[in-house]
């Protein structure tokens, strides 16, 4: 059974055209048509076919065009017209000596201001600072409620 349609397959793949069969008279192949333009590009082809003013002339070198002005002056097409110069003034500093030390937060110089102790505050002033944080809690518990509250403990009512 196999071998039966191994040669349908081989009678069925061998009796289809190809795309390049299409065009009688020419060598067929995949790889031939750059084979047959380098042998039709190349001298001794030329040579053969008596073509060799054609091929002299597409081989020729590209002609150099010299432009000579009558006084005799070249313009400086160089890149280092471009190139002007640095005009430093002083002696060269010295670079900073690299260290292997990486910084730390901790090596960094200290702030002597923020080193200063606290100033003491008056038990006064304290009370009235906690009175007015109080009284700025009490007011926008106010507001957003509608109705006065107070911070503290709730009251008890007395037993009656």
């Amino acid at each position: 059974m196999r071998r039966i349609c191994a040669s349908v397959l081989v009678a069925v793949f061998s009796l289809q055209t190809t795309a390049s069969a299409a065009s009688p008279g020419e060598i067929q192949g995949p790889n031939v048509q750059p084979l047959l333009s380098a042998i039709e590009g190349s001298q001794v082809f030329a040579l053969l076919t008596g073509q060799e003013a054609r091929y002299e002339a597409m081989h020729a070198s590209r002609p150099q065009i010299v432009h000579i002005r009558p006084d005799g002056y070249r313009p400086d097409v160089s890149r280092a017209r471009f190139a002007y110069a640095v005009v430093r003034y002083g002696e060269p500093g010295k670079a900073p000596l690299m260290t292997h030390k990486i910084p730390l937060a901790k090596d960094a110089p200290r702030d002597p201001l923020a080193m200063q102790r606290p100033v003491a505050v008056s038990p006064v002033a304290m009370h009235g600072s906690a009175c007015a944080r109080h009284w700025l809690i009490r007011s926008a518990l106010t507001m957003a409620t509608g109705t006065e509250r107070t911070l503290g403990p709730t009251p008890t009512r007395a037993a009656s």
